[in-house]
């Protein structure tokens, strides 16, 4: 039994099903990647996670989330538990769609 206790640090975990027109997909942002998809970090998160408020911000980032366009870069892997493929995402960038069909189609013809 070891009795010394180390320092915490608090890693912060987002989970939300990402999808286009081929399908949807879990993706989970683990680190700085969920710190930055939602725009604060960990430390921040915990002050109000024991408090009313903490409802009412969860329901803030999820209405931030939905809707919003962006790339992700990471690995996928079979999650044996929900029988489904899952990314686990490195990193993200908010994406402006047309804008890339664009480029994408100027690589093309070029």
């Amino acid at each position: 039994k070891c009795d010394q206790k180390g320092n915490t640090k608090l890693t912060m975990i987002v989970s939300h099903f990402v999808e286009d027109e081929s399908g949807k997909i879990r993706a989970t942002f683990i680190g700085d990647a969920a710190e930055k998809l939602i725009g604060k970090n960990a430390d921040t998160i915990i002050k109000v996670k024991d408090t009313p408020d903490y409802e009412k911000l969860l329901e803030k980032f999820s209405a931030e989330i939905v809707g919003r366009d962006i790339m992700i870069r990471g690995s996928v892997k079979f999650n044996d538990f929900s029988d489904s493929y899952e990314i686990v995402a490195s990193d993200f960038k908010d994406i402006n769609v047309e804008e890339e069909l664009d480029n994408s189609m100027k690589e093309i013809l070029t």
